[in-house]
């Protein structure tokens, strides 16, 4: 795993935002009428490397990131969290994962693979 966090560092290595919504309170008619907007909870994940190609872009985090946003969270998987989260924000634009991989070796998780598009 340190492995994976140093190349993420030296290629580029750089931090980004996980953004999601935070579950709405019990009781909250304003929220459940709509008439509130929802809050969202942001998470930094550091370090990332942002690749953009001619047809992909991808982001790929180091697991070490990943582990301290779940601890941070009361979400229990990186699969889960990377599925709920509402998009990322890279260099203050928004981008939606539309997938999301993950990089083993010897049955640990070492880095995540998103393959992420820019939000309409």
């Amino acid at each position: 795993m340190r492995a994976a966090e140093a190349l993420c560092r030296v290629n580029g290595g750089r931090s980004v935002v996980l953004r999601y919504q935070k579950p709405p309170v019990a009781g909250d008619m304003g929220a459940a009428l709509g008439i509130r907007s929802p809050e969202f909870t942001e998470i930094e994940l550091e370090p990332a490397v942002f690749r953009k190609q001619a047809e992909a872009q991808q982001l790929i985090v180091a697991a070490s990131a990943v582990a301290q946003a779940l601890q941070a969270t009361s979400i229990d998987s990186a699969e889960t969290l990377f599925r709920s989260a509402n998009g990322l924000l890279i260099d203050d634009v928004l981008y939606e994962i539309t997938e999301v991989n993950t990089g083993q070796a010897a049955g640990q998780a070492y880095c995540y693979v998103l393959k992420i598009q820019q939000a309409e």
